[in-house]
């Protein structure tokens, strides 16, 4: 016979009840200046989930954000909400979940070449109405990060406007990307993916360069006026469907594939390009579908120096049809 040992139970609570009993946190609106006098202080006291509404104003530091928030200018104009960083990039987002940044400029004010606007390293990153300058590149995506950049204008940096490799994923709507002198877009590395529509890509060195294993997506987009290619798809692996998109009066090229690289190039505006509306190498010629395009040298009359604003590349498409 073995004596039983006498202990006294604990009651266990349900899982609801444990949850009643924990503080829930309330979603915050936290407002800068009024409640903090930097944006860096709002963050530093923010939760998950919470929004930062900045006023109108210059805001001269650097932030980063680790945490799932909003960021968004309001009570004005992106044009009115400038965060300006000098020796440091400008906005490092490295949340879990889901981040937001809204109606804001971002300036990079430095004479090197090496600071960015907006560097998106982890997380889904949700970017819309911004305007992104001066940076060694505009917008940078990488790290296996997700992002959304909607109806924002990436220019006048000095290399690449948007540049998206090690895995990153972007969605690339509505924006303006011009005068960078590097690249407008560039997208690289294995399971890198983009996905471009109704973007204005003009005056940067190549318009769009994929290469190194990534894929790129684009439809009805206006690449024009680029000092080399509208489109370069470049090194075997890599691909592209490029369809529905206007591209005219690049120095090189309308769409270069090459090195083994391979595209679906179907119903593009490939005219008034100065070297060739379509160049593909032996190496990549029997890799290519290239249907329905237009391919003269000669800009129509009723198409020269056309308004993206007030027709879609579609819809310029179609008018040479």
């Amino acid at each position: 016979w073995i004596p039983q040992l006498c202990t006294k139970s604990t009651p266990v609570m349900s899982a609801a009840a444990t949850d009643a009993a924990q503080p829930q946190h309330v979603f915050a609106s936290i407002n800068v200046p009024e409640d903090f006098n930097t944006i860096s202080e709002a963050l530093l006291l923010a939760e998950d989930g919470d929004t930062i509404y900045v006023a109108p104003g210059d805001y001269h530091e650097f932030l980063i954000i680790n945490k799932d928030v909003t960021v968004t200018g309001h009570r004005g104009s992106h044009k009115d909400i400038r965060i300006l960083s000098s020796h440091n990039t400008a906005f490092t987002v490295r949340c879990k979940g889901v981040g937001k940044v809204r109606n804001l400029s971002i300036i990079v004010d430095d004479s090197s070449n090496f600071y960015h606007c907006l560097a998106i390293e982890s997380g889904v990153v949700m970017v819309e109405n911004c305007d992104m300058s001066g940076g060694a590149w505009g917008v940078c995506v990488n790290n296996g990060a997700a992002a959304q950049v909607s109806q924002c204008r990436v220019h006048d940096n000095k290399g690449t406007g948007v540049n998206v490799y090690g895995g990153a994923t972007l969605d690339l709507t509505m924006s303006e990307v011009c005068n960078n002198k590097g690249r407008g877009v560039s997208v690289s590395d294995n399971d890198t993916e983009v996905t471009m529509r109704g973007n204005n890509v003009h005056h940067c060195s190549d318009g769009i360069y994929v290469y190194g294993k990534a894929k790129l997506t684009m439809e009805e987009n206006y690449v024009h006026s680029n000092q080399d290619s509208g489109v370069t798809v470049h090194e075997s692996g890599t691909n592209a469907i490029i369809k529905y998109n206007t591209l005219h009066a690049n120095g090189w090229g309308g769409v270069r594939v090459y090195s083994g690289a391979g595209a679906q190039v179907t119903d593009n505006d490939l005219q008034g390009n100065q070297s060739a509306a379509l160049y593909l190498d032996k190496k990549s010629t029997e890799l290519v579908d290239a249907q329905n395009n237009q391919t003269t040298k000669v800009l129509p009359s009723g198409l020269k120096g056309p308004a993206h604003s007030a027709r879609t590349a579609l819809a310029q498409v179609n008018l040479t049809r």
